[in-house]
């Protein structure tokens, strides 16, 4: 351990360990990623979890939802655009 570094010797080891480790969810990061363009970016979590399962990753929807979270994968919801027709004029409600 050098010299003059002011943590303790059990966090510098615990963390150059750590520099070499692979992210076990990278593949599934990748899919995640995927599938979202794939759709346009109109499915939220529990549609991608149900995608996943198809495609033979099996991750708990926790597990779906953090790695959504820190991709910044979020769902764009539509908003409805209602027309209505009284005494010959037309007014658009934007609907949520």
């Amino acid at each position: 351990m050098p010299k003059g570094i002011p943590i303790s010797k059990a966090t510098f080891y615990y963390h150059r360990k750590n520099q070499t480790k692979q992210d076990k969810y990278a593949q599934a990061k990748v899919e995640i990623t995927a599938i979202i363009h794939e759709n346009k970016g109109r499915y939220r979590y529990r549609p991608v979890m149900d995608e996943l399962h198809n495609r033979g990753f099996r991750l708990n929807h926790k597990t779906v939802q953090r790695l959504m979270k820190d991709l910044g994968l979020i769902c764009r919801v539509r908003m409805r655009n209602i027309v209505i027709i009284i005494e010959n004029k037309v007014r658009s409600l934007i609907m949520s």
